[in-house]
This record gives structure tokens, C-alpha cells and sequence, in this order.
């Protein structure tokens, strides 16, 4: 806190011109030990440090106009991609037997996930951020969905790719090697991060990873790695899509989803940064 100098005279004090860093070995755990706390301005005035378990003025409240948006946005998307999966496993014939379809169908599903829990993280965040638990399990779950999209849309651009320039049939058989990447690769980023920062998992603004801690790069580093990789393998696929033969069977509904799943891309990759953006920024912009 600082003891501004327009508000001397009444001896009122701010955040505003300053910003703390705790040393990131610190945990509840400690609060009896030494802790290291680097306070830092922009100019010269009269500090102090508070410490405590949890500041809930600190969490903005939304306006009516923001709570509005909220609803609306995230209520619609929920609902369109619910009946989307509804149409998936409705669809009769060999279409559902297809590892294409169960591509689709876990990436949804993946999709919906993440946005429920964030949407459920934002609404009940002055709930959530004094429960520890919970909030912690909120943010591993935010962390692993996350991580399974990304990871999900690699997995249908190398499909696609297998599709366009193997002669066998690839289109039917066994997803394991799909759902090893989809599931497990996710599972073991979340696994390491817990490792070395597991107390990082929530915080007292919103129960997610915080985009100034380090440990945000069990996050970061994994998507962007699946980003670059996808698509890598979508512009493979789409030069094998393109010199492919008209007369090829099916190569038209193959080329229409290449186009649909690059499409799902930067949409995902849009609503993944708005929704960090706005966990860890004070700001209803986002």
C-alpha cells in the first residue's frame, strides 16, 4: 500500500501506483516463516505491506451489462455445442463408427468442459477463492481441458493428413493412439506442474493458473507446442487435399471438414487467451 500524496491529508493509501511480488516458494503453510515480499513504484512516498489470507475487495464485481453478456455468451455456446454432441451421437450408419467422428466428439466435448468450468469459476469466484479444495480442483480441471482442445485439434489435423495421403483405409479401427495424445499427454503436463508448483493452482483473484507466475508455462508452453505442431500438419494437409484427385472418393467431404477444422483453430485459440486474459486481469474488457 501506498500513502498517495493527493490523499496525504486524509491518510487514505493505494495499490495503484505499485505492484507486489511474494517469492514463489511461499504457501499458506508458511504464513509462521519469513517472507520475502518485493515491493515495486515508480516513485519515492511511504510503503507498508499488509498480509492476508484473502482480500475479496480485491475481485471485481461485474455490471449489469457484463453479467448480461456473460449469460447470454456463454449459456448460448453451451447449449450449441451440447446439441452439436447430441448430433454426433445420434448420427446413424457407419459415420458414428468413424475415428474422425470420435475426434470430433471428445474435442466438443473437451470444448464444453472448459468453458463450463470457467464460466462456473467466473460467476462463483468470491465462493470458490475461500475454498482451497475446490478452487484447486477447479483449476486442474480449467489446466487438463485446456490442454485435451489443443491437444484434440492436433490429433484431427494428423488424422486428416493420414487420411489424404495414406492408401489404407485409417478412417476406421482403433483411436488409441488419439486418445494417448488427446488424454494422456494433457494428464502428464498437469502431473509435472503439480510437481514443482502445486500451491500456484488458485489464487485469491480467480481459480486458475496466474499469468505472472512462472508455473503458467505448464500451460503455455504445452499449447503453443500443439499450435505451432497443428498447424504444421494442417498446411501438410491441405497441400495433399488439394493434389488430390477429384474422382477420389469422398476427397470433397474431406476437403469441406479440413476447412472446418482449421477454422476451429484460431476460435479456440481466440476464446483460450480472452478467457486467461480475463481471470487474471482486473479489467471487464476482456
Amino acid at each position: 500500500l501506498v500513502l498517495s500524496s493527493s490523499e496525504a491529508a486524509t491518510g487514505a493509501w493505494t495499490t495503484r501506483p505499485c505492484w507486489t511480488e511474494v517469492e514463489e516458494s511461499y504457501s499458506a503453510s508458511r504464513m509462521a516463516n519469513v517472507i520475502t515480499v518485493n515491493c515495486t513504484c515508480w516513485h519515492l512516498s511511504t510503503y507498508a505491506v499488509l498480509i492476508e489470507n484473502n482480500d475479496s475487495q480485491d475481485i471485481p464485481r461485474p455490471g449489469l451489462l457484463e453479467d448480461i453478456v456473460l449469460y447470454v455468451s456463454f449459456v448460448t455456446a453451451l447449449c450449441l455445442i451440447f446439441f452439436a454432441l447430441v448430433a454426433l451421437g445420434l448420427l446413424k450408419g457407419p459415420i458414428p463408427s468413424t475415428i474422425t467422428n470420435t475426434i470430433h466428439k471428445h474435442l466438443l466435448l473437451c470444448i464444453f468442459g472448459a468453458l463450463l468450468f470457467y464460466f462456473v469459476g467466473l460467476k462463483l469466484r468470491l465462493v470458490l477463492v475461500q475454498n482451497d479444495i475446490i478452487c484447486r480442483i477447479l483449476a486442474i480441471g480449467l489446466h487438463f481441458l485446456w490442454l485435451s482442445t489443443f491437444a484434440w485439434l492436433f490429433g484431427s489435423a494428423l488424422h486428416l493428413r493420414r487420411i489424404f495421403i495414406e492408401v489404407r483405409d485409417v478412417n476406421h479401427g482403433s483411436a488409441m493412439m488419439y486418445f494417448a495424445f488427446g488424454y494422456a499427454f494433457p494428464i502428464l503436463c498437469v502431473l509435472l506442474s503439480l510437481g514443482v508448483r502445486a500451491n500456484h493452482y488458485g489464487n485469491n483473484f480467480f481459480c486458475w493458473l496466474s499469468l505472472y507466475e512462472g508455473i503458467v508455462w505448464g500451460m503455455v508452453g504445452p499449447i503453443l507446442f500443439c499450435v505451432l505442431v497443428t498447424l504444421a500438419y494442417f498446411m501438410l494437409a491441405i497441400h495433399a487435399a488439394f493434389t488430390l484427385k477429384d474422382h477420389v472418393v469422398d476427397s470433397g467431404n474431406m476437403r469441406t471438414l479440413l476447412w472446418m477444422d482449421l477454422t476451429l483453430l484460431p476460435i479456440c485459440g481466440i476464446v483460450w487467451t480472452l478467457c486467461l486474459l480475463g481471470a487474471n486481469e482486473r479489467s471487464s474488457f476482456w
